[in-house]
């Protein structure tokens, strides 16, 4: 009998909760056996920063590279 487990991290940026400066929360989704877990990772980025089709901080800006580090 074989056992067939799944895992993946989804990170994005939830641009429904962004604040009046364009600042938008990263969160992250991990994934284990079709079973969701949605978490914040408590960093805040400015909206244009966020590459959406490859979900990562675009720029060598030094709040990008902050960014690209913590995660």
């Amino acid at each position: 009998m074989k056992n067939t487990y799944t895992f993946s991290v989804l990170i994005w940026a939830n641009k429904t909760k962004g604040d009046a400066n364009g600042s938008v929360p990263l969160y992250a989704r991990v994934t284990v056996n079709n079973r969701r877990a949605e978490i914040s990772l408590k960093k805040k980025i400015d909206s244009a920063l966020w590459d959406v089709n490859r979900g990562i901080v675009k720029g060598n800006t030094k709040e990008a590279k902050t960014v690209k580090l913590s995660l």
